[in-house]
């Protein structure tokens, strides 16, 4: 048992690093609060924090320094000019309002955007920086770095520019929620909390390694939360900076380097993997895993010490928990998980917690006060009446015009909306069938697929529809589909459950959740909001196509026939469920029954659509000669992307390679773009790309992009390889065989929860 004395030097340690990770007005809060109850311990702290303000910058930074005094001096001006300089009252068209923080890196201010009107974080770096080469191309560097990630969980990179007085800045998103080292220093989070956001930070470093971007600075101060609960990881690039800036040095933050890093090795994306281990043991046990008074001290246990394990500080965290802790925190890099691996096993964990909720969507129910502003942060209160609109008829002709679902008609939409918005302002649902309008235009066929501002006006749209209407329904909705559009299901799912507070019967909400619980693995939860939407609304628009699809992908035939013939028991002439009914048939192995079906099919469409869906008739059962005759007739005039994917996965089958390569290459490329606007993080998109590239027959770019896919958690039955031709050459392949194993497996698993669920539910 360690003394008294010992005791309260290492609380004296803890408080001081504490105290130490604290800017100005929280810490002064901090102070006050242990002051409460500790008066002596807070008077040996400020005397502590005292001594450590009046240590030098050049003092503090030479044990690190190993270059020649001039880049010394350099440096230490670098430290020390955001604090001897003023705030700049602008930063080209940032209107400066006050200082957030400072660190060695520069000083971050809070700012106005006089251009779009928002509030910015700018980072303004040191001067020696500046005066050290091309400044502006390093802070660019930074900038394309991060904004080139563009995932949910990485801080948003707005703009680049230099002050009048040479300092380069960065402006990044604003984020009000605070950092995580303010978390901590209120005391540990809950287990669920702390591995949720371990979790959100998992993916980001996920994204930025396979990027190939390392940060090599992850500590809590660089981790902030938007006003709905997300966590961000800032910072991206510092550290090369500030390797730039002191030559030999390590960068990185003592207290979170691992072993390579203080060693002075080079590193890769396990060195971050490291620091979240570190952020992680924190976010449990309330203090970091290495405590020492000064940084050798500190480098020295990190070397040499083994840590305290996590259960012996806070017995309630579970033992798979503490275990994934020690394994991010091996002193050999080689024995650590990386970040993809580290998010799957987190998402388990967390996936175990969420189990114990009966009720569907209940695992997000259990995040509610974080999420209950995840929509825009506009949800007033949950019984507030639907606010009144006023009608106009120029509305109900736009709205009228989306819901026929023609491309062609989301222009005079628009039109005809903003109209109406510039006439009445305060027309929610016309703001909010604006925002519609403009996310369908951006869709494949819409007239300006990918263009980010259209998806960033609808964005405005949406949340200006909540704040005018927050008790109406229909704007949380469309908000959700907008997040679900970026692929932050999450928010989408916090957003349709708003809907569903103001609406209960609102089926429409029913069937978006249901599609964003897909989107987050919660399969047993998508099914049954899927079938409460379809209870509610047995007609609503495309929920029962939805159910189908979904049905047969999971294997299961009987449920999705039975879709099929309630869908056209409604509408006899309905042809996408005709065309669902015949791949079902053809799955199933029943040849002729499909053939026949598709007989009847054709006799409903036009000559060029008989022969294109001729031709995915002919491929889907394996018959590639007699697709490719079909292909023949159509490739050069049908441009949909799917189709000019199947088509040219039939000339290379065939061996025309001169013609179906360049159609699998835009397809590459189409699906890289889609792949990056998701952060990387889609199974779907993963799937995608390895299905391309082994149609192009690059096998290792496809089993690696197979094993990212993997590592996302990705699900399938082992006959969906075996019914893609592409894939066979495959089928023996040990590699190959491991991940489908493993896919198989949770196929299974998954299933059998599903049916559990739909059973439970009634």
């Amino acid at each position: 048992m360690p003394d008294a004395g010992a005791l309260a030097l290492r609380a004296l340690e803890e408080a001081f690093d504490t105290a130490r990770a604290l800017d100005g007005r929280t810490r002064e809060r901090w102070l006050a609060e242990r002051e409460r109850h500790d008066p002596a311990l807070v008077r040996e702290l400020r005397s502590l924090l005292a001594a450590d303000a009046e240590v030098g910058a050049l003092d503090r930074l030479a044990p690190r320094l190993h270059s020649v005094r001039g880049v010394v001096e350099r440096e230490v001006v670098g430290l020390v000019d955001h604090r001897t300089l003023p705030l700049p009252t602008r930063a080209g068209p940032y209107v400066v309002t006050g200082e957030i923080g400072h660190g060695a890196m520069g000083v971050v201010c809070r700012a106005h955007d006089t251009r779009l009107g928002r509030d910015v974080a700018l980072k303004i770096f040191p001067r020696a920086l500046a005066d050290m080469g091309p400044s502006e191309s390093r802070v660019l560097a930074e900038a394309r770095a991060a904004s080139a990630l563009d995932h949910p969980h990485i801080c948003t990179i707005h703009d680049v520019g230099l002050l009048d007085d040479g300092r380069p800045y960065l402006a990044m998103a604003y984020y009000a929620g605070g950092t995580l080292a303010e978390r901590i220093a209120r005391g540990p989070l809950t287990v669920r909390d702390a591995v949720d956001v371990a979790l959100q930070l998992a993916h980001a470093l996920s994204c930025a390694h396979a990027a190939g971007i390392i940060h090599r600075d992850v500590k809590p101060r660089n981790v902030v939360f938007a006003e709905r609960g997300v966590a961000k990881l800032l910072d991206f690039g510092v550290a090369t900076l500030r390797d730039e800036a002191i030559a030999g040095a390590s960068a990185g933050t003592p207290a979170y380097m691992a072993p390579e890093q203080v060693r002075g090795e080079a590193v890769d994306g396990r060195a971050d993997v490291w620091a979240l281990g570190v952020v992680l043991y924190e976010m449990l046990t309330g203090r970091r895993p290495f405590m020492a008074t000064n940084r050798a001290a500190i480098r020295r246990a990190i070397l040499f010490e083994t840590p305290m394990p996590v259960r012996s500080l806070r017995r309630e965290v579970p033992r798979k928990v503490a275990a994934l802790v020690a394994r991010l925190l091996a002193r050999s890099h080689g024995a650590r998980p990386d970040a993809a691996t580290a998010a799957r096993e987190l998402r388990g964990m967390l996936a175990a917690m969420d189990d114990r909720e009966p009720s569907p969507f209940g695992w997000l129910a259990r995040r509610r006060g974080t999420l209950v502003a995840l929509a825009g942060g506009l949800f007033a209160s949950s019984g507030a009446a639907p606010d009144r609109v006023p009608r106009d008829e120029r509305y109900d002709r736009a709205r009228g015009l989306l819901e026929a679902g023609a491309m062609e008609n989301v222009e005079a939409a628009i039109v005809l909306l903003r109209a109406v918005t510039r006439s009445a302002p305060d027309h929610a649902l016309a703001h909010g069938q604006l925002a519609v309008a403009f996310l369908r235009a951006v869709e494949p066929g819409g007239g300006r697929e990918g263009q980010v501002v259209w998806v960033d006006s609808a964005f405005a749209h949406a949340r200006h529809a909540v704040a005018i209407a927050p008790g109406e329904p229909e704007p949380h909705t469309v908000l959700g589909m907008l997040y679900a559009h970026r692929g932050q299901h999450a928010e989408a799912a916090a957003a349709h459950l708003r809907a569903l507070d103001l609406d209960p019967g609102n089926a429409r909400a029913m069937l978006n959740l249901s599609h964003s619980a897909m989107a987050l693995d919660r399969f047993g939860d998508a099914f049954v909001w899927m079938e409460r939407a379809l209870a509610k609304d047995p007609a609503l628009p495309g929920a029962r196509l939805r159910a189908v699809s979904r049905y047969a992908s999971w294997e299961m035939v009987p449920e999705a026939l039975r879709h099929v013939d309630a869908g056209l028991a409604r509408s006899p002439t309905d042809t996408e469920l005709m065309w669902q009914r015949i791949m079902i048939e053809l799955r199933a192995g029943d040849t002729s029954r499909a053939r026949r079906h598709l007989d009847q099919y054709l006799t409903l469409v036009s000559e060029a659509e008989r022969v294109r869906l001729s031709g995915w008739f002919e491929f889907l059962r394996g018959d590639f000669a007699a697709a490719r005759r079909h292909v023949d007739r159509v490739a050069d005039v049908s441009s949909a992307s799917y189709d000019r994917k199947m088509y040219g996965t039939v000339f290379m089958l065939t061996g025309d390679r001169v013609r179906g390569e360049p159609m699998l290459r835009q397809a590459l490329a189409a699906a890289r773009a889609e792949d990056r606007r998701l952060g990387h993080r889609s199974e779907h998109a993963a799937f995608e790309l390895a299905n391309l590239h082994v149609a192009l027959g690059d096998t290792d770019a496809a089993l690696r992009e197979l094993a990212r896919w993997d590592a996302l958690g990705g699900v399938a039955a082992r006959q969906t390889f075996a019914r893609f031709p592409t894939w066979r050459p495959l089928l023996d392949d040990s590699r190959f065989a491991v991940i489908i194993d493993r896919a198989d497996a949770r196929f299974r698993a998954h299933r059998a929860r599903i049916v559990e669920r739909l059973t439970a539910d009634g």
